[in-house]
């Protein structure tokens, strides 16, 4: 696990009870931050925050529904009370889209179109604004958003997710321009084959399919479309987000970083 010094700042990071939540919340605490454990479980963002707590960092569990507009302000207020300022903020709730329901856009289903906008366009702005204008208050911060390698690698029967992660881009070199005034950084890292497909325990049977189709596919070595041949790891996310947050990478902003193992790269064709 990458290490840098975090004492003394406070970092949120949203979906931080499933398998790459917990990587980033435990990279930020072993580094010495304090963080906000946040969770649509509140049981299990409470569970995970007393892990943290017993390996002797400090972290507090929060209830965020990021679906939910009126939810944003509230708990970024708790958090900044509890702890007094916000220093880091990890975008990392995703929706994912299972094997059975990857459809052309004509059959595509459109309330599960609606929930990929609703927490990876509305709710990822809303909760930014809201941790954003804490930062500004306290002298800046820095600006994390996970999304996928899905918005600069579109893939088949996958328009609405490529549109949200596509989203996300934007809104990330976008804001790391328009807040530089602020002293906030705002970047992104792009998720490659298999962190996001196990990012929830609860993921749905389908997903854990096609967890196991692309795991089978490691194993027998026929991953040839990615450079690096095995799946991304949660360890893998975390330490990007990790440099990305820290002083280390004080002069990148508005950047994406693709953790996908060469896949945006592309691959070698034999003619």
């Amino acid at each position: 696990m990458l290490r840098t010094n975090l004492q003394g700042k406070v970092a949120v990071v949203t979906a931080a009870a499933g398998a790459v939540g917990r990587e980033i919340v435990g990279a930020f605490a072993a580094s010495g931050a304090t963080v906000a454990v946040c969770d649509r479980d509140y049981d299990a963002a409470a569970g995970v925050a007393w892990e943290l707590n017993e390996a002797g960092g400090e972290a507090a569990g929060f209830e965020l529904d990021i679906r939910n507009k009126d939810a944003a302000g509230k708990v970024c207020a708790a958090i900044a009370e509890r702890f007094g300022r916000i220093d880091i903020l990890v975008n990392n709730e995703n929706e994912t889209v299972g094997p059975k329901e990857r459809k052309p856009l004509h059959e595509f289903d459109d309330r599960l179109f609606d929930e990929l906008l609703l927490v990876g366009a509305y709710g990822l702005y809303y909760f930014s604004k809201a941790v954003m204008r804490e930062m500004a208050k306290n002298g800046g911060g820095a600006v994390v958003n996970v999304t996928s390698i899905l918005g600069m690698v579109p893939a088949a029967n996958l328009t609405p997710a490529v549109a949200v992660s596509g989203g996300t881009i934007g809104f990330t070199r976008m804001w790391g321009e328009e807040l530089s005034d602020a002293n906030i950084r705002v970047n992104a890292v792009a998720a490659g084959i298999g962190a996001a497909e196990n990012d929830r325990e609860s993921a749905d049977a389908g997903n854990a399919a096609a967890g196991d189709a692309v795991a089978g596919a490691e194993a027998t070595g026929k991953l040839t479309h990615l450079g690096v041949k095995r799946l991304t790891r949660p360890e893998d996310i975390a330490n990007a987000v990790l440099f990305l947050a820290s002083d280390e990478a004080s002069y990148i902003t508005g950047a994406v970083l693709p953790v996908d193992g060469g896949l945006n790269a592309g691959y070698v064709r034999s003619f």
